[in-house]
């Protein structure tokens, strides 16, 4: 009887062990791979990005900003944070995590959407932080995401099976058999699609429109965030960026949005620029749906965006 638990102890420690191994493999394979906006993560916590531009957003900060256009019309470094799925407060997290690592940068553009100080229970991508979980930010983006439990985070293995494909590219990456070429380049997506009709299916599904949800308490931190970016020398720039005109006219309270985002710039001396209306929301060649500009739009885009 003894001898059986000696052996059962044996296997569960070699079990575990291999567990483990594998994990760490996934682990280490994903953190330099290409995959999605894994390598974002890579390049803001491993530091030495020298921007002096920096974008912050959710998924339309991530398309509509390419950083070597910005880059040959301005004569400055640029970087692109923008995050699918993002609200501020993950927004937030992630820029402390990018300036806990990297110099800060001389000009902060923040693109704000009408949606962006609203509450989520969920963290679209959330799997991608898994390689990051030693980061405090990381953690609390994590927790963040109430729908799973935490616990999942911990396990070897099954903490990667929220994306499955990961850990086959993390063991590829690990041992140099994964090869595709980068998703970001500078942090920048470039979305070369053409129109999905997905708005179409928005539009019908909600013909009394969209009201979204806007917490005057999380747009008071946004606020005193911004006031102590400015602290620190930078130039504050709130980007309201293009959208499809039917898409803005679907959301209720976009007018009360700007309107908040406007007030809080002057009082701020921030600088406030807003795209909603510009002739570039009337042309649909340049959306692959209501919120979003594919790579033609961006170019369009590209140009008459400036900053300092």
């Amino acid at each position: 009887m003894k001898l059986f638990g000696i052996k059962l102890l044996s296997i569960s420690i070699v079990f575990v062990s291999i567990l483990y191994g594998v994990d760490y493999l996934i682990q280490e394979g994903l953190k330099t791979s290409n995959y999605r906006e894994v390598s974002k993560w890579n390049e803001v916590i491993t530091g030495g990005i020298e921007a002096d531009i920096l974008i912050v957003g959710s998924s339309r900060a991530l398309v509509h900003y390419d950083c070597e256009l910005i880059e040959e019309i301005t004569g400055k470094k640029c970087y692109n944070l923008g995050f699918d799925g993002t609200l501020f407060k993950h927004q937030q997290l992630m820029l402390d995590l990018y300036l806990k690592n990297n110099k800060a940068p001389e000009t902060l553009v923040w693109n704000v959407d009408y949606h962006s100080f609203g509450n989520s229970r969920e963290f679209y991508g959330f799997e991608q932080l898994m390689p990051y979980q030693n980061q405090l930010e990381v953690k609390l983006l994590l927790k963040a995401n109430e729908v799973t439990d935490p616990m999942l985070y911990q396990i070897p293995l099954v903490r990667y099976s929220f994306n499955p494909k990961m850990k086959t590219i993390g063991i590829l990456n690990y041992i140099g058999l994964y090869s595709e070429r980068p998703a970001l380049i500078k942090g920048y997506q470039k979305r070369d699609k053409v129109w999905d009709g997905k708005f179409d299916e928005l539009k019908m599904a909600n013909k009394n429109g969209i009201l979204y949800e806007f917490n005057d308490a999380l747009f008071q931190e946004f606020s005193e965030e911004l006031e102590e970016l400015k602290q620190r020398e930078m130039n504050i720039y709130l980007v309201v960026s293009p959208i499809y005109h039917e898409a803005k006219a679907l959301v209720s309270n976009s007018d009360e949005v700007t309107c908040w985002l406007r007030n809080l710039s002057q009082m701020n001396d921030f600088i406030f620029l807003d795209y909603s209306n510009d002739s570039i929301n009337y042309n649909k060649n340049f959306f692959y749906n209501g919120t979003h500009l594919n790579e033609e739009g961006v170019n369009f885009f590209m140009k008459n965006f400036s900053v300092n």
